[in-house]
């Protein structure tokens, strides 16, 4: 094992490295950042909510991930798919479910308790 763990390594290390990521990024509108702060303090928010804060992230030309919140299984399945990850439940309520074993680096595979997403199990 050992061994198998140390030729892993030796061939990771020579591997051909990525290219950097691209850093062509939008140019910011520190402006419209500002009027959404603003609006914000206004209305006497201490946080932002993540549409705003979405808002004020492209508003500033930053990239970010996207996520979603979602309150049942079906509400998940359409934030996951919507950006772009399959899914797919695991084990509901205790009860693991028999799934195939075909990988995919873009699937969440998630537990229900009573009909609430609770975890996610793994990705793939």
């Amino acid at each position: 094992a050992a061994i198998d763990g140390s030729v892993r390594r030796g061939r990771w290390l020579r591997r051909t490295p990525a290219p950097p990521p691209s850093l062509d990024l939008p140019a910011p509108n520190l402006g419209a950042a500002r009027a959404h702060l603003d609006a914000a303090r206004a209305a006497g928010q201490t946080n932002l909510d993540l549409a705003l804060a979405r808002e004020v992230l492209a508003a500033c030309g930053l990239p970010y991930n996207y996520s979603g919140t979602a309150t049942d299984a079906n509400e998940a399945a359409k934030v996951a798919e919507g950006n772009g990850w399959g899914f797919r439940v695991v084990r509901a309520d205790g009860v693991d479910f028999a799934v195939t074993a075909d990988y995919s680096p873009t699937r969440v595979n998630v537990e229900l308790t009573q009909g609430v997403v609770t975890a996610i199990v793994s990705i793939g």
